[in-house]
């Protein structure tokens, strides 16, 4: 059986993490550069609103969910979670985004009777 030279398993030890360092190095400086630069479309982006979905006793459920269903684009089982969470907890946040679309989806759920509100 042949001896394996400890120099070489040393050597591919110390390489090995050689590699190691000098992987985290590059990558430790790719991050820092990366948090440096500007996003040019940061300084066009609007600030975010929510819209809450207040909780409602004069409508159904089944009501505020099909409503949710049609103007947020949610699948029943999400729109049923946010109708119980807005009944449990008083209102829920239903979507986040820019204020015009936001307001849209507002006044087209305000138009049915269900109670919102725009932060």
């Amino acid at each position: 059986m042949p001896k394996y030279n400890i120099f070489c398993l040393y050597s591919e030890i110390i390489i090995f993490i050689a590699c190691i360092f000098l992987f985290n190095y590059i990558f430790a400086k790719k991050m820092s550069q990366s948090k440096n630069k500007k996003n040019p479309l940061s300084e066009l982006s609007t600030q975010k609103y929510k819209l809450f979905l207040l909780n409602d006793n004069h409508n159904t459920f089944d009501y505020i969910i099909n409503n949710i269903i049609e103007q947020c684009n949610y699948n029943s089982e999400q729109a049923e979670q946010c109708a119980l969470l807005a009944h449990i907890h008083g209102k829920y946040e239903l979507l986040t985004g820019d204020q015009e679309y936001l307001q849209g989806i507002q006044h087209n759920l305000s138009d049915k009777n269900i109670k919102t509100e725009l932060q």
